[in-house]
């Protein structure tokens, strides 16, 4: 759907029924791993393939290396090492737990460390294939609240700004802050405090922290 999206949106097309589409079938998906997390026992077999269903889809990032993705992590909590990976190619802003797979030798379903994304300065991310840099504020929140429910390890995302990401690193813990600007096209711009963000991360603990 994204594909025919992005094709859609380079030939000019006219994208309002695929985006209705998009909207209506996150909308759908959100409610059923909502119901998940709850436990609902009503919960179909068929339901929960679709939200607990994973495959490759980002081959020059973590999904292309899936084995090596194992090795590395698995071996930093073996050396009990503070992960932190830095990431921005997806052009969004961005942050998740690094966890290990069940089938992992070393360390199956644990907590590897932590990965911090930066949003492009210029190049296009999601809102420009979802359309959400045409929709209001409210319709942006509720489509970051819904890619957060259904993509796993996920603590935070901006999928709009641009800006960047500043990352500090103590002997104590590691502090992400994104900052994001009112506009790139004009010399003159403000600051989007409202839509900053701070994370971190203690030392020995791989875990965000708010």
């Amino acid at each position: 759907l994204l594909v025919s999206l992005q094709i859609s949106q380079a030939n000019g097309g006219d994208t309002n029924a695929l985006l209705a589409q998009a909207s209506a079938l996150f909308a759908e998906l959100a409610q059923i791993k909502g119901r998940v997390l709850a436990g609902d026992p009503t919960v179909t077999d068929a339901e929960r393939a679709r939200v607990d269903t994973t495959a490759p889809y980002n081959l020059d990032a973590w999904d292309g290396y899936a084995y090596e993705r194992e090795v590395l992590l698995g071996t930093a909590i073996a050396a009990q090492k503070n992960l932190v990976v830095l990431a921005g190619d997806t052009h969004n802003g961005w942050a998740g737990q690094l966890v290990t797979d069940a089938a992992n030798p070393i360390a199956a379903s644990q907590n590897a460390g932590v990965e911090f994304a930066t949003s492009s300065v210029s190049s296009p991310g999601l809102e420009e294939y979802l359309a959400l840099n045409t929709q209001g504020a409210e319709a942006t929140a509720q489509m970051e609240q819904v890619i957060a429910l259904l993509v796993n390890d996920l603590v935070y995302n901006n999928l709009v700004d641009r800006g960047y990401l500043t990352v500090t690193f103590t002997p104590e813990q590691t502090t992400a802050n994104w900052h994001y600007v009112s506009s790139i096209k004009t010399a003159s711009y403000e600051m989007l405090t409202e839509r900053s963000k701070e994370l971190r991360m203690l030392a020995g603990q791989a875990v965000i922290q708010g």
